[in-house]
């Protein structure tokens, strides 16, 4: 992989991180839907399609971004990588961030919480909509982080799939 790969691999990443950001804004846009303040309605949703054409861009052209960032190199400056696998460790490592950074605090307390009041004899309704909102969208990055976890290795054929002659020589050792 060249370093423009490795960058472009990177950008890709960070596009499925705004994807789940996007997520948590439309859940926030849609809990304060109701609220007093709709210009809060409109903020959020302006900056979720915002951030949604980004994170799209970003996924559609990753390269046009490494090139501008990383200066231009030969075909033969090659790192010695094996890209799948540093897609896999890039994927299990972007996973485990969303879980531990993102997901794992809100999605506890909000667990807490909701066992705290079904103790109490009140009912899931009686949450805060603010408290919901954020529980479901702690769930949802919850369970993109697993997804990304356990699911490295097909996540890895999908943005970069293998090259045709390594599908050959495994058909033929089979």
């Amino acid at each position: 992989m060249t370093p423009q790969q490795i960058v472009g691999l990177a950008v890709r990443l960070f596009a499925i991180w705004l994807g789940v950001w996007v997520i948590q804004m439309f859940g926030i846009a849609y809990a304060v839907r109701d609220s007093s303040n709709a210009g809060m309605n409109d903020l959020y949703l302006m900056f979720a399609a915002l951030f949604s054409v980004v994170a799209v861009f970003m996924w559609l052209f990753p390269m046009a971004l490494a090139h501008r960032l990383v200066p231009r190199t030969h075909h033969d400056n090659r790192l010695t990588l094996n890209g799948q696998q540093v897609i896999v460790v890039a994927c299990v490592t972007v996973g485990l961030a969303v879980i531990g950074l993102k997901a794992l605090e809100p999605a506890l307390t909000y667990a807490i919480s909701a066992v705290h009041f079904l103790r109490n004899g009140y009912q899931l309704s009686d949450l805060s909509a603010d408290a919901h909102v954020s529980g479901t969208a702690a769930l949802a990055q919850l369970a993109v982080g697993a997804i990304m976890v356990m699911q490295a290795r097909r996540l890895a054929g999908f943005i970069l799939p293998p090259p045709p002659e390594a599908d050959a020589d495994e058909s033929q050792s089979a």
